[in-house]
């Protein structure tokens, strides 16, 4: 009996077989003798009626070829088949009375049952099957029409709002500008006429105008830092973040070091700010002192006959504000004369630019004066009495530079937080979270990632790639208060110091609760993390 396993044999269509019975490769049945058999080119025996119709519905393909093989199926034409020729006795050389052997299981009336049944079975079976695919078959279809239904209704609605705003654009009247009005006279000769006292004066109004923009030189010079502290922020964060040490070793922190610069008979610091190995306070005596932490020796002292409200050091400049002005010093040695803002308007904070070379006033009635440290002098003045938030009484309390020196951040009294473009000069985004009470403190990241606000009622933790904050942690209005913040180099932990305890809070995990790192004797008036620390 030859059947599928059959190996190929090297025969022409006039090569005779012995007498015997055939298995067709195709249906697995005994071929009849009634019926001509053929082997294929890859040696397999089948009824040549049945592989012809098979050859014709899949476009002449040998049907044993590999599904599964990276090259195309060969082509299996009529011409391409040998024919079987096989010799039978002489009894039964009558083909037609012959009629082929059962198969052995088919040999009793139980086993017919059987295989009925069997054939049943796998019909009812294959009738399942295709009644599930059918159903899934209907769902997806479904689901497809319905997806093209909704998204053929949204572009309908799109296209009906594109018509109406065209439509509307199309009908609203162009303004035309007004001539532009003949001046009578010269520009030089009006100036000429006006006292040198008021021509002073009409200098500086025009410097603090509100159409005032930085200088594209300046402009430059930011850009230019903004781009090399870019390339170098995301390997500085690393190699921070390798030296930072986990949450659980911050409860080991120790203090180690403790000295008293201020006077005795006022004793207290109100601010204070670290470039380096340099300390800078500002005290309750007055004064600024500059302290080398590395040689434990004071660098510079600026005295003074007001209060100070706010200080910044970087660079080996320090700039103060007070109640009398905006003062510039490096060194013991003030430089330029106090900045003044408009109408006495009080300042609401200060900072130094990365490049050390420009610092920013932030006025508490609106006002944004754009500095020169070298000689402490008004560039020009970003905003003036700007309201963005649509209140009266919105005020500015606090700022902050970002890390790359383009961005600047202003806290308001009514809790939000205007955020500025230097490179454009106007407001990038207002971030909104805060209770109506004023931003006490804002601050910025390393990393450039993140910001915090501090109200007093509330410490907010923001995402400035997403625009949204990622943490409110509520905080008391007592002698606990949080009074200063700041983020460790890595951007990994936002130190919060008020009261008699300094606690930690991680980014990542920030809806857990503040790990408190020591508690000490005294309020904590600031905090701020060194370089290496």
């Amino acid at each position: 009996t030859a059947s599928s396993s059959t190996p190929r044999r090297n025969m022409s269509s006039s090569s005779p077989i012995t007498a015997g019975t055939l298995t067709c490769s195709l249906t697995n049945s005994i071929i009849s003798p009634n019926e001509t058999a053929v082997i294929t080119p890859s040696g397999y025996i089948c009824t040549k009626r049945l592989l012809l119709t098979k050859l014709s519905e899949n476009g002449f393909v040998d049907p044993f070829s590999p599904t599964n093989s990276e090259q195309a199926a060969p082509a299996l034409y009529e011409h391409n088949l040998v024919t079987i020729k096989r010799n039978f006795d002489d009894k039964s050389k009558n083909t037609a009375s012959y009629i082929p052997p059962r198969p052995p299981q088919a040999t009793s009336m139980t086993s017919l049952l059987q295989l009925i049944q069997n054939e049943h079975d796998v019909l009812l079976l294959e009738l399942f099957d295709t009644r599930r695919t059918l159903e899934e078959t209907r769902t997806e279809l479904s689901q497809a029409l319905y997806a093209n239904d909704a998204a053929v209704r949204v572009i309908a609605r799109v296209c009906v709002e594109r018509d109406d705003a065209t439509r509307k654009l199309s009908e609203r009247p162009v303004p035309v500008p007004p001539p532009p009005k003949e001046d009578p006279k010269p520009a030089d000769t009006e100036m000429a006429d006006v006292p040198a006292a008021k021509k002073q004066k009409l200098d500086d109004d025009a410097l603090k105008s509100p159409d005032s923009k930085i200088p594209d030189a300046d402009l430059e010079i930011m850009t230019t830092t903004w781009k090399s502290f870019s390339k170098s922020r995301k390997s500085n964060t690393k190699a921070a973040a390798l030296v930072t040490p986990p949450p659980v070793k911050l409860s080991e922190y120790t203090e180690f070091s403790s000295k008293s610069l201020h006077r005795s008979n006022k004793p207290g610091v109100t601010h204070l700010s670290v470039s380096n190995e340099t300390v800078t306070t500002a005290g309750v005596d007055k004064s600024v002192i500059c302290y080398n932490s590395v040689e434990s020796k004071i660098e510079s002292t600026v005295s003074g006959t007001k209060e100070i409200l706010d200080m910044e050091c970087a660079g080996g400049y320090v700039v103060t504000a007070r109640v009398d002005g905006v003062i510039v010093s490096k060194g013991d040695d003030a430089i330029g004369k106090p900045l003044l803002l408009e109408k006495e308007e009080a300042v609401a904070g200060v900072s130094i630019h990365p490049t050390h070379q420009y610092f920013v006033v932030c006025g508490v009635n609106g006002s944004i004066l754009f500095c020169r440290l070298e000689d402490a002098s008004v560039i020009c003045n970003i905003a003036n009495a700007s309201n963005e938030d649509g209140e009266a009484e919105v005020k500015y309390t606090s700022c902050g530079m970002h890390p790359d020196g383009l961005i600047f951040g202003v806290g308001t009294s009514v809790g939000t937080i205007q955020v500025w473009d230097l490179k454009g000069q106007k407001i990038a985004s207002t971030l909104q979270g805060h209770t109506s009470k004023p931003v006490r403190s804002l601050t910025f990241s390393e990393s450039g990632y993140h910001a915090a606000s501090l109200t007093s009622d509330a410490v907010i933790l923001w995402d400035l790639r997403k625009i949204k904050s990622i943490a409110v942690l509520p905080v008391s209005d007592d002698k606990e208060a949080v009074q200063s913040m700041a983020f460790d180099p890595a951007g990994k932990y936002l130190a919060l110091a008020g009261g008699s305890k300094v606690s930690v809070l991680v980014v990542k995990d920030s809806k857990k609760e503040p790990l408190v790192v020591k508690d000490c004797k005294g309020d904590r008036v600031g905090w701020l993390v060194q370089e290496d620390a």
